[in-house]
């Protein structure tokens, strides 16, 4: 019997995880950690959820005390934020926080929740990239910048505790009928979208129950280094924009570009760092290969279908991409 530690165990993923883990056999204990309180109650049979930020001097103690034998990470901030340097102590420090405090405490397996966006959305990209493609993050994207560096600090801490475990899913983008996330918003209700005139877009997505069952199936495989994860297949953004129902406006990248970024200036709501915009001009599909040989791991839907469920719900689309 187990106990698993889940940070950021109040998010999106989060609340879409806990109840799959908690019909674990094995698992005796979840030990949920979060800053921000749960929509509803989180405790339950086996889940104790303890209200801190991921670089609480004690969490090295919680662990020991728990017992806690895995670590899955899922606590990051995603949406860019104006103050960086509040968002890089977040998710660079207290990422390294947590993977010291595990290591320190006994844990044997880490999952670190990285992200597709490490490889960078870029013209060149190969579709799809395997885990051998370099890591080349799109400038001013600051979330793709500190994944790559959490990986890296994750790797050296794993290093120096030979019992120690870490492995690292690239997930795409996620989406699903819970999703919370900003693009999630976008493409339920923004009254319209940006869509970059002749830009050769070409974006992968996960679903929610994808990403999920890959979690769950490092779990019960542990194997270290990078696993990519992502649905069957991308779309060109344009084409996801028309799927979900929105409206696109086509413009040249730098007409967009300017205005993005002087929206992002003014502090308007909604608006997105233009960082971010590689995502929606270039390509960025990850061969997902490595995973199914490992674990048998396979993503049951398209990005298409990911799309159709977000905006309707779990019903899947009859038509294939």
């Amino acid at each position: 019997m187990t106990c698993v530690a889940v940070t950021g165990a109040a998010g999106y993923i989060g609340r879409v995880l806990l109840p799959r883990l908690e019909a674990f056999p094995t698992v005796e204990r979840i030990v949920a950690l979060d800053q921000k309180p749960p929509p509803g109650s989180m405790a339950t049979r086996k889940t104790l959820f303890f209200q801190q930020d991921v670089r609480t001097p004690n969490l090295e103690t919680l662990l020991r005390e728990h017992r806690c034998t895995t670590l899955i990470h899922l606590a990051f901030i995603v949406q860019a934020l104006h103050d960086v340097r509040t968002m890089y102590e977040i998710n660079v420090h207290g990422s390294a926080h947590v993977f010291r405090s595990a290591a320190r405490a006994g844990v044997h397996h880490i999952i670190n929740m990285s992200s597709y966006t490490v490889y960078g959305a870029r013209p060149d990209n190969p579709i799809p990239l395997t885990e051998e493609a370099p890591l080349r993050p799109n400038r001013g994207h600051h979330y793709a910048h500190h994944k790559v560096a959490v990986e890296r600090i994750g790797n050296q801490i794993a290093s120096l505790h030979p019992q120690l475990c870490i492995t690292h899913l690239r997930g795409a983008v996620v989406v699903g009928p819970r999703c919370t996330n900003s693009l999630g918003k976008a493409l339920r209700g923004a009254p319209f979208l940006p869509v970059f005139w002749r830009s050769p877009s070409h974006l992968q997505l996960i679903h929610e129950d994808d990403l999920v069952e890959a979690i769950l199936a490092a779990y019960r495989h542990p194997v270290s280094g990078p696993f990519n994860v992502g649905g069957r297949g991308g779309l060109p953004w344009g084409e996801i924009v028309r799927l979900a129902g929105r409206r696109g406006i086509p413009l040249p990248a730098p007409v967009w570009t300017s205005i993005i970024g002087l929206g992002w200036y003014l502090h308007l709501p909604g608006t997105s760092s233009p960082g971010e915009l590689g995502l929606l001009r270039y390509p960025l599909e990850v061969d997902w290969r490595k995973a199914q040989r490992t674990w048998g791991w396979e993503p049951q839907y398209t990005t298409a279908q990911a799309v159709h469920s977000l905006v309707h719900g779990n019903e899947r689309e009859t038509e294939k991409r």
